[in-house]
């Protein structure tokens, strides 16, 4: 009972800490006259939306008229994020004001309760020590704090947050007994996680094709009918928690089953998951495979076989086709973005030393340290689906960087987990003393993390003025900042301008529109 008190006080200390770290650009957020200058890319258009909903709660702002005037356009991010953004700003005071600090904070604060769903899927294959451990590369990973910096209110920090809490309910299912009431517990979990984060970002099938095809794959080679039954019912019930935003959304989705969009093709692909696992458990209650290597070639076999049939039709096939140009950029979006160049850009380390620290360089080899756990049976089958989930993400973040952000709370997990069999290794055969272990990991943690702490660090003294400041009300604001001053371009240019209709009311068209960079 004294450790797991510890580790609680350890886990509020580190969640605290990632709350502070994603704090430091506070400076160039909150300029002390009363504004609140968000960041100027996407972030921006999740404020508009939110503050839609806040006023016309709780309607949702699906078709803009200020897009692609003077049509108007249909909005293609799922809806949950911005109208919970709405509803906190609308609970606390329902002013434009008050929307400005959740906007601003929001992020942070998904960004420090993260934290949490990294411990619990670190605590699936290791003790209390790593898991704190796991907890603590999270909360000062410079992606990750990037990514949920205050003032960035984009969609990612809620990603992050919701795909670690399913990532932690796939492992802990894979944990339990084929049975009983904590295996629904953790099915139950996995379609909250799994609902809220396919109707908060598009791009949500990449987590369903990677995380469910792994988890079939394990629990089907294990005499699993239990398992595989309570997953075929969570995936149905999935699937029918998102099919009336899946309804509202097709009226402005030209492609009925888009990759990414949310469409037909998710429900399709949660209805085909519970189909498969459904029908490998009732396959092995009639004729029992008896090998593991027959059960999983049973489960392959139908995965294949329905995924060839599915896209025997026209419309999953174009938008599969359309998700791959995307992945491999050939999208021309993707192949100019900024964000889905490789880690190791020009030929250097340095992108790679900014966002993970020497981190960097372990993520090709940290899966094959949980894989090596996968020795201890207790912990196998979780070890096996989290060494497949972070080389996955692993390879998609070196050479797309976005995808680090993704990548941050499981690949937080592996690197904590091959820390620890190093430290391990060299207490015991080194210098003989098991105790020295953790000693001997939180040093190598420290050096790993070693660019990124000086990174925070550097940032500290010049809070602290900015705090100091604040408290005496002397708070200048003459930093150059691109955000803050296309913010005040946009408000300059509002200024110039005469008032337009639709900005407030859907129904409405604007009597002109602005040509912007897109």
């Amino acid at each position: 009972m004294r450790r797991q008190w510890v580790a609680g006080l350890g886990l509020v200390f580190i969640s605290i800490l990632a709350f502070a770290v994603r704090s430091l650009s506070l400076r160039h957020v909150f300029t002390g006259w009363g504004e609140v200058i968000l960041r100027g890319d996407d972030a921006q258009y999740h404020a508009r939306r939110a503050l839609y909903g806040m006023v016309n709660f709780p309607e949702i702002l699906r078709w803009d008229p200020y897009l692609d005037h003077p049509t108007g356009a249909f909005i293609p991010w799922p809806p949950l994020y911005d109208f919970s953004l709405a509803a906190v700003g609308r609970a606390l005071g329902n002013t434009p004001a008050i929307l400005d600090q959740v906007l601003a904070w929001a992020p942070v604060t998904l960004g420090a309760l993260t934290v949490f769903a990294v411990y619990a899927a670190a605590r699936a294959v290791e003790g209390r020590g790593v898991a704190l451990g796991a907890a603590s590369i999270f909360a000062v990973l410079p992606i990750a704090a990037r990514y949920a910096a205050v003032g960035n209110p984009d969609h990612h920090a809620a990603v992050a947050f919701e795909g670690g809490w399913l990532v932690a309910f796939y492992l802990w299912s894979l944990r339990l007994p084929n049975g009983g009431r904590w295996l629904w517990a953790s099915h139950a979990g996995i379609v909250l996680a799994r609902a809220s984060l396919m109707l908060t970002w598009q791009g949500s099938l990449l987590y369903l094709a990677l995380g469910e095809t792994a988890l079939l794959c394990i629990a089907g080679a294990g005499v699993r009918r239990g398992w595989l039954m309570a997953y075929a019912i969570g995936a149905w019930a999935t699937a029918l928690l998102i099919t009336p935003e899946v309804a509202l959304s097709e009226m402005g989705i030209r492609e009925h089953y888009s990759v990414i969009e949310l469409s037909r093709m998710h429900v399709a692909v949660l209805l085909a998951f519970g189909a498969i696992a459904a029908g490998v458990a009732g396959w092995e209650r009639w004729k029992p495979a008896g090998r593991w290597e027959y059960r999983l070639v049973r489960v392959v076999a139908s995965i294949v076989g329905l995924g060839l049939a599915f896209l025997a039709f026209s419309g999953p096939r174009d938008g599969v086709a359309a998700a791959l140009a995307y992945a491999g950029k050939a999208d021309p979006w993707m192949a100019g973005n900024l964000e889905s160049g490789p880690l190791f850009s020009g030929g250097t380390a340095k992108l790679a030393l900014r966002y993970f620290g020497y981190i960097a360089f372990v993520i090709p080899i940290a899966p094959l340290a949980v894989l090596w756990r996968a020795r201890e049976r207790q912990v196998r089958e979780a070890a096996i689906f989290l060494a497949f989930w972070t080389a996955s993400f692993g390879v998609m973040a070196l050479f797309n960087t976005r995808y680090g952000n993704d990548f941050a709370p499981a690949g937080a997990v592996a690197v904590a987990v091959a820390i620890a069999q190093v430290g391990r290794f060299a207490g015991r055969r080194l210098w003989g003393r098991k105790r020295l272990a953790g000693v001997l990991s939180a040093g190598l943690g420290v050096i790993l993390l070693w660019p990124a702490i000086a990174l925070h660090a550097s940032g500290v003294p010049q809070m602290r003025q900015y705090l100091a400041a604040a408290l005496r009300r002397e708070v200048r604001y003459d930093q150059v900042n691109y955000h803050r001053d296309l913010t005040h371009f946009a408000l300059r240019v509002r200024e110039s301008t005469p008032e337009t209709a639709g900005f407030l009311d859907a129904s409405a068209i604007p009597e002109y529109g602005i040509l912007t960079m897109g």
